[in-house]
């Protein structure tokens, strides 16, 4: 007599070979040896340490299971990206077009809506400090239309622009905002940097 080697029993070996004692436990004992066999290749295969790569962007070492990843993270793929000038140019132009929009939609949740808690530029704050030492009262970025006025004295509908450096760059649409502003009844007066310049205009148009 003899035990069958899949499930235990004993058996008089006259099933086959004698190894089991029936046909079920012959295929049953097939199955779960390929089993085994594959869930030991595939443990071994997870189990491997993944070989070190470089990153495109910082240079580091790192380990990934993905044979072809270039950065060891997302912060070092934009990173790398934005090195490339197309592709801040084509990213700061949609940036650019989204906002636009944003701004055309009137989007409440919009930066533009609103600018009372947006702190004064430099050459805001020598225009101001210069108009609170003479006791003048005046009203910091008031709404006008789709604008906003830099300094405004509106008993008078006098709108001080302050152009700071930025300014050079956007002369067409400060002339456009102008316009508008005259339009509406406002006398307008721009102040260009530097300091010195701003306290003695503003000095005349008071």
């Amino acid at each position: 007599m003899k035990f069958c080697e899949n499930c235990g029993k004993e058996h008089d070996e006259s099933y086959k070979t004698g190894r089991f004692c029936s046909e079920k436990c012959s295929k049953g004992f097939s199955t779960k040896a390929k089993r085994k066999e594959i869930n030991q290749a595939v443990s071994k295969k997870l189990k491997k340490d993944p070989p070190l790569q470089i990153c495109k962007n910082c240079q580091g070492s790192f380990k990934s299971k993905k044979k072809n990843q270039q950065f060891c993270s997302n912060s070092c793929s934009l990173k790398y990206k934005w090195k490339d000038p197309q592709y801040k140019k084509d990213m700061s132009k949609m940036s650019t077009n989204l906002a636009n929009k944003r701004h055309l939609d009137k989007d409440p949740s919009f930066g533009w809506q609103s600018r009372e808690k947006i702190n004064p530029s430099y050459p805001e704050s020598v225009a101001i400090n210069f108009l609170e030492s003479k006791n003048i009262n005046f009203i910091r970025e008031v709404k006008e239309g789709k604008y906003f006025i830099d300094l405004a004295l509106p008993e008078r509908r006098i709108a001080i622009e302050i152009d700071g450096q930025q300014h050079e760059k956007r002369k067409q649409s400060d002339f456009n905002k102008d316009l508008y502003l005259i339009s509406r009844g406002w006398k307008v007066f721009r102040i260009k940097y530097p300091e010195q310049n701003i306290k003695t205009e503003i000095e005349k148009i008071i």
